[in-house]
């Protein structure tokens, strides 16, 4: 991001940014961290023609609260810009299920000395 954008980007904070995805490519989503220190209230769609599962997932994971394929900016930009600036997500509906296995990726694990095994001994116990 050079100078000019993220000085505009500070002053006047928009609350939502449509983002290319080779920007966010060549940087490494770097570009991602630098707009949310300086406008965290912004929120970011995602734009391309062609988009990976992957690339979309590692965006959210980066920020970025939707995508919009360019072939479908004419139908669907009004409608994700107002989804986003609310708080959703707006992603196509064969990533969802790509989120949560991520997500349940993410969560701690039980290690295997910690977990509680059942036994058909039955304890002792007194009233």
């Amino acid at each position: 991001m050079n100078g000019e954008i993220a000085t505009a980007i500070a002053d006047r904070r928009p609350g939502i940014l449509l983002v290319d995805i080779a920007l966010l490519r060549e940087s490494r989503y770097s570009q991602l961290t630098i707009l949310r220190y300086l406008s965290p209230g912004t929120r970011c769609i995602m734009l391309c023609e062609q988009a990976t599962e992957s690339d979309i997932l590692d965006a959210l994971s980066h920020g970025v609260m939707g995508y919009l394929n360019a072939t479908d900016i004419d139908r669907f930009l009004a409608k994700s810009v107002r989804a986003v600036s609310t708080g959703e997500a707006w992603v196509p509906r064969h990533i969802t299920s790509s989120i949560a296995e991520r997500l349940v990726g993410l969560s701690p694990r039980v290690p295997n000395s910690l977990r509680v095994h059942r036994s058909t001994t039955p304890l002792p116990f007194q009233l």
